[in-house]
């Protein structure tokens, strides 16, 4: 035959592995003066002598022995169903300090810490009849392995949620989740809603689960939740909660079907404007958007506006650089009218064509949308122009045409005074900004050299998570000095600069507009040199002058 047997020396020993940390303890006693029905909780540490003191007002404790009786606490009836207290509270203590005293009414016990462990007998004294009985209890924790900070942090994080005032070294600790008249009755006890996602839940004032993901959501003030019986902690020290997984989903779902109604409710009281405004953001991080899908109004944080040359993205390079947040939303009605256009699929590789539409988007000020953030059924999708399907015309007279044989980049540039994009509805004329078209050419119009960032419509320059600087300024150094070359050549100017760029660098061929030129250049002492061109006018008899001093070599 065999049954359920305990080694309590083992078992005694290894709890101390079983807290969840040493700061625990200040929270267990904590409860136990609560549970005892105290109005306040005095706590005081010296770091000098490592002493924790903490007194309450409670009905103090009649029967010493329930402190060291594991999985007995010896609280009352009502509170045993309510509560369901393990009975090892108290033990934590035996694991952090050296030494330790009780006192409450008249009596006092005084242990080393060890000795208590071992299972030695604790003698129960009574208090000298010149010293005034305790109403209450006091339990000091002496030679106790805290620093003043870890006792501060804890107090404080213990403090935050707990119904009674909690005082360390004199400062009475803040309590803003304490239980107030802001709360609201619940299945799962007592909640108070915050324009957050996260969410604080305390279980019998004590923190027991907080889903604040970053630090950003942190600076909110979360939605705050006092847990009734229904949930329980996990032992010894509840700091968190039994199955926490079921117990996290349910209060999840708790919350958001709350912030369902609530929403609900703001909808009717609110405009259009100040509702999607305010609670789009909350909406969202709740997956309830669907309750805007009939509200008139998309707020601004859905919105932005080109404001520089559409370039290609991608992971490594912010579409900041080009657009920037609305300031303000739009109305349903200005969608209707044509006076705000919602657009999305903006070019953002360099397979893709459609940068003529990206830049009427642009000049034409519409307004770019992720469809990704709407909820399904949005009244927003049915007035989306997709920029990679919309059909356009790109009209121009061309001027010249050269090639861009650079580091990176190698295309047809066509120069032109102006061109106009046209849609089915639209049209725009442009002359300050490139644009690179479907047929691979880049278009230069007049006010322009092609410095507007128009190269990265064709290649990122980001290799191996860097963007390629050199290899960016280089190409847009070779394009800007082809283009001044070219509108040279098309004014009849002087290629006098271009010519001696090209000395400098060499790279002879990437400048067609100096073919049929005749530069003659001298060198002074000092080797410093003057070029000088003959215009066209005198080509035919510099030429002559040139053939007359040909010198006759005898054969």
């Amino acid at each position: 035959m065999i049954t359920l047997a305990v080694n309590q020396d083992r078992l005694v020993s290894n709890l101390r592995f079983s807290f969840t940390n040493r700061e625990v303890l200040i929270a267990e006693l904590m409860q136990n003066a609560r549970r005892a029905g105290a109005s306040n909780v005095n706590i005081e540490f010296d770091n000098c002598s490592k002493t924790l003191t903490v007194t309450d007002n409670g009905s103090g404790i009649s029967n010493f022995q329930s402190l060291f009786t594991l999985a007995e606490s010896g609280w009352e009836d009502s509170i045993q169903e309510s509560e369901h207290p393990f009975g090892m509270g108290f033990f934590s203590t035996l694991f952090s300090a050296e030494e330790v005293e009780v006192y409450s009414f008249d009596q006092f016990i005084r242990f080393k810490t060890k000795d208590a462990l071992a299972f030695s007998s604790i003698a129960v004294n009574t208090i000298e009849s010149y010293e005034l009985p305790l109403n209450g209890s006091k339990i000091c924790l002496i030679g106790i392995d805290l620093t003043l900070h870890e006792v501060e942090m804890a107090v404080k994080k213990y403090a935050k949620g707990f119904p009674i005032q909690v005082i360390l070294n004199g400062v009475p600790a803040v309590n803003p989740d304490a239980i107030s008249d802001s709360f609201l009755d619940s299945s799962i006890g007592k909640v108070r809603l915050s324009r957050s996602n996260s969410i604080e839940c305390y279980l019998q004032g004590i923190p027991v689960l907080s889903t604040i993901y970053c630090w950003s959501d942190s600076q909110k003030v979360a939605n705050v939740v006092h847990l009734n019986s229904d949930f329980k902690g996990k032992m010894p020290d509840r700091s968190s909660l039994f199955d926490e997984r079921v117990a996290s989903d349910r209060i999840k779902n708790l919350i958001r079907d709350l912030w369902a109604e609530k929403l609900a409710i703001l909808k009717l009281q609110l405009s259009a404007k100040d509702f999607a405004e305010e609670y789009w953001t909350l909406a969202r991080e709740w997956d309830l958007l669907d309750v805007f899908n009939d509200v008139p109004y998309l707020p601004s944080c859905l919105l932005s506006v080109l404001t520089d040359t559409p370039v290609i993205t991608n992971w490594s390079y912010d579409r900041a650089l080009f657009l920037v947040k609305r300031s303000s939303g739009v109305y349903l009605k200005d969608v209707l009218s044509g006076s705000a256009i919602l657009f999305h699929g903006l070019p953002d590789c360099s397979d893709d064509t459609h940068w003529a539409a990206a830049v009427m988007a642009q000049h034409l000020k519409w307004d770019f949308i992720d469809p990704s953030k709407l909820p399904m059924g949005h009244w927003a999708f049915d007035h989306l122009v997709d920029l990679s399907t919309m059909e356009v015309e790109v009209d121009f007279e061309p001027l010249v045409d050269c090639y861009l044989n650079g580091v990176q980049v190698c295309t047809d540039v066509t120069l032109c005074n102006n061109y106009s994009i046209k849609s089915k509805n639209h049209e725009v004329l442009i002359s300050d900004q490139s644009v690179f078209l479907s047929n691979r050419t880049l278009l230069i119009p007049r006010h322009t050299t092609g410095d507007d960032n128009s190269l990265k419509q064709i290649d990122c320059y980001f290799y191996d998570d860097k963007f390629d600087e050199a290899s960016y300024d280089d190409d847009l150094n070779l394009l800007t000095r082809l283009v001044r070359a070219e509108r040279t050549k098309l004014n009849g100017g002087s290629q006098v600069e271009t010519f001696n760029d090209v000395l400098s660098s060499g790279n002879l061929d990437a400048f067609s507009a100096l073919g049929n030129s005749i530069f003659v250049v001298k060198l002074d002492a000092q080797l410093q040199r003057k070029t000088i061109q003959i215009a066209p006018e005198h080509l035919v008899r510099f030429n002559q002058f040139l053939d007359s001093l040909t010198i006759e070599v005898d054969k």
